[in-house]
């Protein structure tokens, strides 16, 4: 892994740390939790543990980074819609995974909204690391 990448992996991290916060911490909130069971919510900590939180949206970084790297993105229109599809299936796949074993939701539309989103949020991050990556690329 280069330093391009890893540059753009931190990006990609602060990126999704300040979109989750917007989101879900703000905008979608109230929906998330008038859609969440009360013993879900009962499980929640007050306030995140933001070390771990931190690691994360690292990982997360990491891995979107990484991955348009090997992909070969070099510019945010690729990078949004590689960031966009990679994020959605991995939403996809927890959200069904979760929704199987746990009662967590008090329906499934609540996981259209939280692939939706978390598609979108990979989306934004993917064409930040697509210009990160294509930073000093000469134009053909």
């Amino acid at each position: 892994m280069n330093t391009k990448t890893l540059l753009a992996a931190v990006v990609a991290a602060v990126a999704y740390f300040l979109m989750g916060w917007l989101v879900y911490g703000m905008l979608l909130k109230g929906y998330m939790d008038e859609h969440t069971t009360r013993r879900a919510l009962a499980v929640m900590k007050a306030e995140p543990d933001f070390l771990y939180l931190i690691l994360s949206n690292l990982v997360y970084g990491l891995l979107i980074a990484w991955s348009l790297a090997r992909m070969g993105v070099g510019t945010a229109q690729s990078g949004f819609i590689a960031g966009l599809l990679l994020f959605g299936l991995i939403a996809l796949s927890i959200d069904l995974s979760l929704y199987s074993m746990m009662n967590i939701w008090k329906g499934r539309m609540i996981m259209a909204v939280d692939v939706g989103v978390n598609a979108l949020m990979g989306g934004i991050m993917g064409a930040l690391v697509g210009l990160v990556l294509g930073s000093g690329n000469k134009a053909s």
